[in-house]
């Protein structure tokens, strides 16, 4: 049983890497956006809520 990523090229490789990359940092924006829009959605209950 030989590793899986001797199975295909480098440059595939190298590719599948940067997309894990890309797709990391994606999550992180999203995440920053989601905590962004709550921490405004929970700002304004507080201003509308007498």
């Amino acid at each position: 049983m030989k590793p899986k990523c001797l199975d295909f090229p480098v440059y595939e490789t190298s590719n599948h890497i940067n997309n894990k990359k890309q797709l990391a940092i994606k999550r992180l924006k999203l995440k920053e956006r989601n905590t962004y829009l709550t921490q405004n959605m929970s700002a304004l209950v507080t201003t509308i809520t007498p």
